[in-house]
């Protein structure tokens, strides 16, 4: 079990990044 979340945090950061930067680009594109 340990090592799954080992194995899973960072496809878990990776996700909330790639989140992060649609709701950025999504913001600033909606300032334009």
């Amino acid at each position: 079990m340990r090592l799954l979340s080992i194995n899973v945090t960072p496809l878990v950061v990776l996700v909330l990044a790639f989140l992060l930067g649609c709701l950025t680009c999504g913001f600033a594109l909606g300032l334009r």
